[in-house]
């Protein structure tokens, strides 16, 4: 039986944000900018496969603010693959 490496998506957000595979957005106004073009440009930038994790702390939509987190591209990075099989990596920052 394999034990998982995580007891919590806390603990899995944490490792990602550990090995800079993840970024957080304080305030996404989405009436201004989706969070959605924010997650098309980081594929654009990254690669599909090496675009990191996101994390927007609060969301503005039709004029009101709801407090997050909400999380996106959890699975997005390649190595994010190797942390959820409980293996170490190595890799170049790709922040």
């Amino acid at each position: 039986m394999h034990i998982p490496p995580f007891d919590s998506i806390r603990d899995y957000v944490a490792a990602l944000a550990e090995r800079k595979l993840l970024i957080r957005f304080a305030n996404v106004n989405q009436d201004s900018f989706e969070g959605t073009a924010i997650l098309y440009r980081l594929v654009k930038k990254h690669g599909l496969r090496m675009a990191p994790a996101v994390m927007f702390e609060t969301i503005l939509a039709n004029g009101r603010s709801y407090p997050g987190p909400v999380l996106a591209n959890l699975q997005g990075p390649a190595l994010a693959e190797s942390l959820l099989l409980g293996l170490e990596t190595t890799h170049t920052d790709p922040v």
